[in-house]
């Protein structure tokens, strides 16, 4: 993910735009059986590392309530 979002082509930028919509659509199922969340919680390499990814996530879901924390998000970084 790094070298995807560093890179300057745009079948990178397009792998970067798939990803978050399918991590988007898979969240947005799982909060229509729940029927609603109370949180967001990103774990793992690029969720626990990328505030990009983080934030364009979380934007994806501003309609479900779901705000990010600018300084929050960006005291944890990708390595």
């Amino acid at each position: 993910m790094r070298d995807l979002l560093a890179s300057p082509y745009p079948a990178a930028r397009v792998a970067v735009e798939y990803f978050v919509y399918r991590a988007a659509k898979e969240i947005g199922a799982l909060a229509t059986v729940l029927q609603g969340i109370d949180a967001l919680v990103f774990t793992a390499g690029i969720g626990e590392h990328s505030t990009v990814i983080r934030a364009r996530i979380c934007q994806a879901f501003s309609w479900l309530g779901v705000v990010l924390d600018p300084a929050a998000n960006a005291e944890h970084h990708l390595r």
